[in-house]
């Protein structure tokens, strides 16, 4: 008997051991699991399950970063607790994409002097400093990564503002410009009563251009015989009075050598006949009257001079705001029209086009009635079009309004303004622009989100409590076996 008691107790003692071991083997090895987990880049643990792919990185991000031959710290500026969930993935997105990238959280409370070293911005709480190896760096504000947007056709009714996220646009183009050797030069004009572009109060325009890594100069041109030879392009912003018979020499010869003219023209401001006799033997004319277009659809702020254009989707310039359903605004405007018959080599793309209900007030600023009256130009008109010329790959780009480039109309239109302007720059110094190809992400639709505390007490519970359960369960299998 008591030889028969031994060995039941050494057998029970046995299956005992076996399920302590077991249990400890599977806690070590989902321990394991988790460490390796960790370790795999984001892009294979972590997927995009959004409505509207929020987290997904564009195939043009994955383009600039496949082209990184330098290392990149992203540097999260943020405090702990108040952390943006949604900038956290995109940055860990982009640290998963390349060896190069790295991604380092720095609170500003613990590492108040760390930012100065390499910005001297006002840091604001969830910013991204981004910073290579080199040495060199770029400051993304936490205000650039988010933008707003009026559904004008309802939003006197509904009060309706859409909100987007445009982190991957801005990181992008900021790495894209830290990574950019191509520095394009435009020099824009003085001496006719121009709006000067530098003046402080294009602010927005100036820190954009900065930001594509273009370069601005000013240029008088009755002090020279010639445009720059370094010049990419040459804009002329709203001038008052025209350009001189040598001036018009001057840009002629540019464009006949490949030279690229970005001209915005003031309604208010009148007739140019040099300036726009340069277009018009390219086959485009001014009506200099204010445009009206009654299509509700097409102007803003219950205003029918304050026009909400159509972009064209066949040009870089445009396309990509197109796409987006952006509206870029251009109030107090006048018309551009297209001759059907245009010269050997030259073609003409309609950029910013009104419906086909416009018609153009003969009186100017002087108008007293919105509806149309004698005189009155009638018809669909341009308001902004890419003049290209095969025959020396030249090109010009006029806009009809000098609003293109107004901070007050650039908030109005949620920036649209200011990157069709960007684009355009970009375009025509032959310089692709990579951030407005990135489409920014609606944050209309509700996501998932879990604040620190959840996220803890989950890990609690999948880490400590439902291992110690498996724990306490292989325990009471002991030790009921042991009492048999």
């Amino acid at each position: 008997m008591n030889f028969k008691k031994t060995t039941g107790s050494s057998r029970a003692t046995k299956v005992g051991s076996f399920s302590i071991t077991s249990v400890i083997v599977v806690i070590a090895i989902a321990v394991v699991i988790n460490l390796l987990a960790e370790a795999v880049p984001t892009r294979y643990t972590k997927f995009d399950l959004s409505p509207n792919q929020m987290f997904s990185i564009s195939e043009e991000t994955k383009a600039v970063i496949g082209e990184l031959d330098q290392d990149i710290t992203l540097y999260w500026l943020t405090r702990q607790g108040s952390e943006d969930y949604t900038i956290g993935m995109l940055l860990e997105s982009y640290e998963g994409m390349s060896s190069h990238i790295k991604m380092v959280s720095k609170d500003p409370d613990v590492f108040p002097t760390f930012a100065q070293q390499y910005t001297d911005a006002s840091i604001t709480n969830n910013s991204v400093l981004i910073v290579c190896e080199d040495g060199t760096s770029r400051y993304v504000d936490y205000y650039d990564l988010y933008a707003s947007d009026y559904n004008y056709a309802t939003y006197y009714e509904t009060g309706v503002v859409d909100y987007y996220f445009v982190g991957e646009s801005a990181i992008t183009s900021a790495i894209s410009f830290l990574m950019d050797d191509f520095v394009p030069v435009v020099y824009y004009t003085k001496g006719h009563g121009e709006m000067d572009i530098n003046s402080g109060s294009y602010s927005s325009y100036v820190s954009g251009l900065e930001g594509q890594n273009v370069e601005l100069k000013s240029l008088s041109m009755s002090g020279t015989n010639e445009i720059p030879a370094d010049a990419s392009a040459l804009l002329i912003f709203a001038p008052a009075n025209d350009i001189a018979e040598a001036e018009e020499e001057m840009i002629r010869g540019f464009l006949s050598a490949g030279g690229r003219l970005i001209v915005l023209t003031a309604m208010q401001n009148g007739s140019l006949p040099r300036l726009e006799g340069i277009m018009a033997d390219y086959g485009v004319t001014a009506d200099h009257g204010i445009v009206i277009d009654p299509d509700s659809s097409r102007y803003a702020w219950g205003t029918p001079y304050y026009l909400r254009p159509s972009l064209s989707a066949s040009c870089d310039i445009t396309k990509a705001l197109e796409e987006a359903d952006y509206s870029v605004l251009l109030p107090i405007s006048h018309g551009l029209q297209v001759s059907a018959d245009l010269p050997d080599g030259v073609s003409v793309t309609k950029l910013l086009t009104t419906s086909d209900k416009a018609y153009a007030k003969a009186a100017g600023m002087g108008i007293t009635t919105f509806e149309p009256e004698e005189g009155d130009t009638e018809g669909k008109f341009a308001l902004a079009v890419l003049i290209t010329d095969s025959n020396t790959n030249g090109g010009i780009v006029w806009v009809a309004g000098d609003a293109l480039i107004d901070e007050t109309v650039n908030s109005n239109s949620s920036n649209a303004n200011l990157n069709f302007f960007l684009n355009t720059v970009n375009y025509m110094c032959g310089k692709s622009e990579t951030s407005l190809q990135i489409h920014s992400r609606s944050l209309t639709t509700e996501y998932l989100d879990c604040d620190e505390a959840t996220s803890t007490f989950w890990s609690v519970i999948f880490i400590g409590v439902i291992p110690a359960i498996v724990l306490l369960i292989g325990i009471v299998v002991l030790v009921r076996r042991k009492r048999r």
